[in-house]
């Protein structure tokens, strides 16, 4: 039984015009050009779109033939070409989010009411709320995360009751809460959600903690408010705080086990795994092809896959690449 992917291999991804030519093609093997019974018309609809994308390509005697690519080769050629368009179209939302970032409130005056330089005090729920909605889509590289499950949930004036994450693709998103979370405003469970989650029996504090630039932090479950900090040494400190909890042995994976994340150096590998082979990694990464294989390995195990292709879709799912 031929299935619809193999049927329609293109389906979503180029446009209907475009996909019904490629099918065309594909049935023929090749059409001339020109405008009779059977030809295929230069201007007929999808063809420079094909073209374009590298789907189809100009052959014969005088380039008078249209012939399509191999159906792998151009679903191939489209994802990719498709995820290119689709990071750099993130890459300017993620800028302009980076440029949100550094317009919000930061208190610089350090004046006679004790407040520090880059801590600035949020008094109500739905300052704090507002904030971490504004934070979460931020960040570009990393965010850290704590739950203490202890922050009250209330609506705000705007029906703003708890924050919905979009954390940009690429981002890694890593969260530590209590074993008996009772939920929270910031950080709510998001089915099927591939993040990096880890379990305390107690999380003194909750924060968001975004690229090493800024950090929403709730003290204590005494109080209502938080504090936005910009403060360098303070974002630093905490940064440590939290990657020393991250590794600590009583944090643990939601399954009882230690997660399986990824090392920096293998999040190099897994990049590079796309286009390149084993041994051109070694090379561009200054290693040896067996580090290279076990680290490759260890990606697969830490996936749940065998093959690169599923590593990367995968990958893809969790947001690592």
């Amino acid at each position: 039984m031929v299935t619809p992917e193999r049927t329609h291999p293109l389906a979503g991804l180029v446009s209907p015009a475009a996909e019904t030519l490629y099918l065309r093609l594909r049935a023929r093997k090749s059409l001339p050009l020109g405008t009779g019974h059977g030809e295929l018309d230069p201007g007929s609809p999808g063809l420079a779109e094909l073209l374009d994308l590298g789907l189809a390509f100009h052959c014969g005697e005088y380039e008078h033939l249209v012939r399509p690519v191999d159906q792998a080769v151009a679903l191939r050629l489209l994802l990719e070409h498709r995820q290119s368009e689709l990071v750099d179209k993130q890459n300017r939302i993620i800028e302009g989010w980076n440029r949100l970032t550094t317009l919000l409130p930061m208190n610089t005056g350090g004046g006679s009411t004790g407040e520090l330089d880059g801590v600035l005090p949020l008094a109500s729920t739905e300052e704090v709320v507002t904030r971490a909605a504004e934070l979460y889509p931020s960040a570009r590289r990393r965010m850290r995360c704590t739950d203490s499950g202890a922050v009250a949930s209330r609506s705000t004036k705007d029906r703003l009751r708890s924050v919905v994450r979009r954390t940009p693709p690429g981002a890694r998103f890593q969260m530590i809460c209590p074993v008996d979370r009772s939920g929270s405003p910031f950080f709510p469970t998001v089915p099927g959600s591939t993040d990096e989650v880890r379990l305390r029996a107690t999380v003194p504090i909750t924060m968001l903690h975004v690229d090493d630039t800024a950090a929403l932090v709730t003290p204590g479950a005494s109080t209502q408010g938080a504090l936005l900090i910009r403060a360098p040494a303070i974002i630093s400190m905490l940064a440590e705080w939290f990657d020393l909890l991250w590794t600590d042995p009583a944090t643990m994976a939601p399954d009882g086990h230690k997660d399986q994340s990824l090392s920096d150096m293998q999040r190099r590998v897994l990049e590079l795994m796309a286009v390149e082979g084993d041994e051109t990694i070694a090379r561009r990464l200054g290693t040896s092809l067996t580090t290279v294989r076990r680290h490759v390995k260890a990606i697969y195990t830490a996936l749940g896959v065998d093959n690169r292709f599923a590593a990367g879709v995968a990958a893809a799912k969790r947001g690592w690449i």
